[in-house]
């Protein structure tokens, strides 16, 4: 039994410090999935915390707890889906932040190109990205959770470098 799955077993029975620990080792990974979908870090943050909270309540239902980082992405893809289904929401900011440009809010403007360049890239692609740059998890671990053979993940994740290259470089172009 893998560590991960030992965690499920332990979070099911009622041990809330093996869920913070599954919570810690794969909560930059949702939020990635959910900045992907609503293109606002408040709003990521908020449903990522959703994600976490169905995951816990449905913990349950987990029948391969090998399973739990693919059992956690789809429930945070579903949650950005139904986040795109809903009305867009004003979102209120504090008076502080009142005229100041979104990127400069949070974050050093290239990282914020990046995160927009890489919202741009298919799902995969940016699947890709995500597990193996942010959540810096292992081929293996990658590979699997997209359903790719080894060399395939690596194919998916050059497609995806050369690809968000290209954005960016037309990005420039289009500033010059």
């Amino acid at each position: 039994m893998s560590d991960t799955a030992e965690l499920v077993v332990r979070a099911r029975d009622g041990d809330q410090s093996a869920f913070g620990l599954l919570y810690d080792r794969h909560a930059r990974l949702v939020r990635a999935i959910c900045y992907d979908a609503t293109a606002h870090l408040a709003s990521a943050e908020d449903l990522a915390q959703d994600v976490f909270l169905k995951a816990y309540q449905r913990l349950h239902q987990l029948r391969e707890t090998d399973r739990f980082l693919p059992w956690l992405c789809e429930i945070a893809r579903r949650a950005g889906h139904d986040w795109r289904r809903q009305p867009r929401r004003e979102v209120e900011l504090p008076d502080e932040w009142s005229g100041v440009e979104p990127a400069a809010r949070r974050e050093e403007p290239q990282i914020g190109e990046l995160r927009e360049t890489i919202r741009q890239l298919p799902e995969d692609e940016r699947m890709a990205l995500h597990l193996f740059y942010l959540e810096e998890q292992p081929v293996v671990v990658a590979r699997e959770l997209l359903g790719l053979s080894q060399s395939g993940f690596y194919k998916l994740l050059e497609r995806a470098r050369n690809h968000a290259g290209a954005i960016l470089r037309r990005n420039q172009e289009s500033i010059r």
